[in-house]
């Protein structure tokens, strides 16, 4: 039966808008509704995410770089849905509160890392803001699912087996109390009993409920395995979490296991036991070591003879040295070890005045040393010792010297009092071990980011940078 020409209109989607329409329209959804638009096309995809990315300030992805601090929820899960995000150099991630997205979060960026190729830096990074969150949010912490360490370690062994070149952990101070370790017993929802990863062991297949009807395991967690084929070349642990007892095994078993590539080795941690820093420093050796930092609060720094024990292992390959907050004893009838490669050194002037006073008796010992700072401390600061270790910089046998004078608290009445007391000296015999430090030829006047500064300070600074008698280049940092 013919019924005649069609008088049917041709449909019209929504892709056929024009993109100005479309992206006027997009900009109105909220997130949840951006990833899911995102499902729907091709087209859509694309204008979706990018929107998503640009309105939530996490910086494109399609550049390379990926930086998501207090990134919201849907985050991770948009960045797994982001199919044109084929590579990435640089990986920025800030874990956020509440708790209970802790292993979601470190799940949803495994996934996401697993599709890709290496990626080249990786900083896991601002923890502190979790950290913030267990501190000083309102409510009870919560206690993490017993799995939480596993899971982390998992992330990081993927990021490493990968071929991630340079790895960042900052934070996680509060993290390591809210799960429970070997041998604890861990409540959870009977549904959640199923959840519990491979590699924990279970004992007993049937759950029993304790009188609040909870479901009651004891977990043990499988033995510490270096992850395979890794080959970092830095190591940034500056997460107090890393160098607890939960985590200690692990973080000595990977940066043992990436030894012979390993060249940066950093550490910044704040309240780490001196038997901590005993187990990885005694523990870890490193021949390709050329850079090595620690910076602590000097009540929780390691003692002198930890350090001395690992640069004595390391001697032969360490060119950059920094030390902040380390126990300043040490025995009288100690012999630095001589760094014969050391081109740049920062430490407390204690540290500076023996290794300096030691090496005037090997004058070709460190032919490159050519960067010497030394730094105050945020306590109570006697700069009677600046000098002593600028009498040894006088007297170094080098004769272009880069010194850098790094101020715990720039403006501190005892800081006046001493560039005061330098001044008056000056004027009186034109002479100081400032005026003697012929040597020095560039000089850096450095500050922590938070030191305040002092007004009197700034009006005395002129004529006593004028008593550096040979320095071409000043330069002001923090």
């Amino acid at each position: 039966m013919d019924f005649g020409p069609s008088n049917s209109v041709p449909s019209t989607t929504l892709c056929d808008l024009p993109v100005e329409l479309l992206l006027e329209i997009i900009q109105r959804l909220d997130n949840p509704a951006l990833v899911n638009l995102a499902l729907t096309c091709h087209h859509l995809h694309f204008l979706a995410l990018e929107t998503f990315f640009s309105n939530n300030d996490i910086c494109d992805p399609k550049a390379g770089w990926l930086v998501a601090y207090k990134a919201p929820v849907e985050a991770l899960p948009a960045l797994r849905k982001a199919l044109y995000v084929q590579w990435l150099d640089q990986l920025h991630y800030s874990f956020n509160p509440p708790i209970d997205r802790i292993i979601e979060q470190v799940r949803d960026l495994r996934a996401f890392i697993a599709r890709l190729p290496p990626i080249r830096l990786v900083r896991l990074q601002y923890f502190s803001a979790v950290d913030y969150h267990v501190l000083y949010g309102q409510g009870k912490a919560q206690v993490l699912n017993p799995v939480w360490k596993e899971e982390f370690q998992s992330l990081l062994d993927l990021v490493l087996e990968k071929g991630c070149r340079e790895l960042f952990v900052q934070g996680g101070e509060t993290i390591i109390g809210l799960y429970l370790q070997q041998g604890d017993v861990a409540e959870s929802s009977v549904d959640d009993v199923g959840a519990v990863s491979s590699d924990i062991n279970v004992r007993g297949r049937k759950p029993r409920k304790s009188s609040f009807g909870k479901a009651r395991l004891e977990v043990t967690h499988a033995p510490v395995l270096p992850a395979s084929n890794t080959k970092p070349i830095q190591i940034s642990i500056h997460s107090d979490m890393l160098l607890q007892s939960h985590f200690l095994e692990w973080s000595i078993t990977m940066v043992n296991a990436a030894a012979s590539t390993i060249t940066t080795l950093s550490m910044k941690n704040s309240t780490l036991s001196k038997e901590s820093w005993k187990r990885f420093l005694h523990n870890v050796t490193l021949p390709e070591l050329l850079d090595f930092e620690i910076i602590c609060d000097q009540t929780y720094g390691p003692s002198f003879i930890d350090v001395h024990g690992f640069l004595s292992r390391h001697c032969t390959t360490i060119e950059t040295l920094q030390l902040y907050g380390m126990e300043i004893w040490y025995p009288p009838n100690f012999i630095i070890p001589i760094l014969p490669r050391l081109k740049r050194i920062m430490v407390h002037p204690t540290y500076m005045a023996w290794v300096l006073h030691n090496l005037l008796f090997h004058k070709d010992a460190c032919p490159n040393l050519a960067e010497i700072g030394i730094s105050s401390e945020f306590r109570s600061f006697d700069y009677a010792l600046f000098d002593w270790a600028l009498e040894r910089i006088a007297g170094f046998p080098h004769e272009k010297i880069k010194l850098t004078l790094r101020f715990a608290t720039f403006g501190e009445r005892h800081m006046n009092d001493w560039i005061q007391a330098h001044l008056a000296t000056y004027k009186e015999s034109k002479s100081t071990v400032i005026s003697q430090l012929s040597n020095v030829t560039s000089l850096v006047i450095s500050s922590f980011p938070d030191a305040a500064h002092d007004c009197e300070v700034v009006e005395m600074l002129p004529d006593w940078l004028g008593m550096f008698s040979n320095v071409t280049a000043i330069e002001f940092t923090d």
